[in-house]
This record gives C-alpha cells, structure tokens and sequence, in this order.
C-alpha cells in the first residue's frame, strides 16, 4: 500500500450510491441457506455465497459457539432519493 486514497471516477461513484440504496433480498439468501435471521442478527452459514455487494453493507460481526454473525447497513432515505435522481438521468 503506497498511502494513496483510490479516487472514484464520477460513474464509480454513482454505482456505489446505487448499490448502498438497493434492499438486500434476505428471503432468497435465506431460502438459499446462505443466511438465517437471528434476532437483528443474520447467522451466516455460507459466506462464500454471500454476494460481494452485500459483504460491503455489513455493519457489525459477532462470533460465538455456532459460528459467526453479521449485521447489515439500511439504505437510508437520502440515499435512495440519490440514487432515484442518477438513475433517471
């Protein structure tokens, strides 16, 4: 690592806004058997299987005697209008 923050071009930028306003589908990772809720939790029992745009929306990471747990990042308000407004121009 040289010390050099990485610069987003404009349309990086904007997938990412994009991306962090999308709803994670938990039903189908759970019906899948990636995941299962626990509480506010979700178990993970296949990271492997965990799509690398929900990876990034992990908030918080548990471990205990079952294995390890994860929270996630809702996309908030703010950025779902952002994202709105960019994916109609």
């Amino acid at each position: 690592m040289t010390g050099e923050k990485d610069i987003l071009s404009r349309d990086e930028y904007i997938q990412k806004i994009i991306e962090f306003s999308e709803e994670i589908d938990f039903e189908s990772l759970e019906r899948d058997g990636v995941l299962t809720k626990e509480g506010a939790w979700y178990r993970v029992l296949k990271w492997s299987l965990v799509p690398e745009n929900v990876r990034k929306r992990v908030t918080a990471m548990s471990d205990d005697k079952k294995g390890f747990k994860v929270k996630f990042s809702k996309p908030t308000k703010k950025m779902q209008q952002l994202a709105a407004k960019f994916q109609k121009s």
